[in-house]
């Protein structure tokens, strides 16, 4: 999967929100939060998500070893629903729940 587009320039509170929005248990952790891994049977907690806004928000499962950035998180969910996007529309749904995040 690509991953050209850099999220850096995203805040951590843009970061904590667009992890929040697919994962909304997700717990606050040291680096940011704690949470059940969407991409597999997952009952305890196995993934890890840094929101500092200098890092991009990357991500860890210890569970099934998958990671990446938001970009990366935004296409898996899609295919967890079935659906094949490619990377610009990925970027477009992480925008949009941004947008949905700030005035909702």
């Amino acid at each position: 999967m690509n991953s050209f587009i850099n999220f850096k320039h995203l805040s951590e509170r843009e970061l904590l929100s667009y992890y929040r929005a697919h994962l909304p248990s997700a717990q606050p952790s040291k680096n940011g939060l704690q949470a059940c891994c969407p991409f597999h049977n997952d009952s305890r907690a196995s993934m890890t998500i840094n929101t500092a806004a200098e890092n991009g928000g990357p991500w860890f499962c210890f569970g099934c070893h998958k990671t990446g950035n938001p970009l990366i998180f935004e296409r898996l969910m899609a295919h967890q629903r079935g659906q094949r996007i490619h990377a610009q529309d990925a970027y477009q749904r992480i925008r949009m729940i941004l947008v949905g995040t700030h005035n909702g």
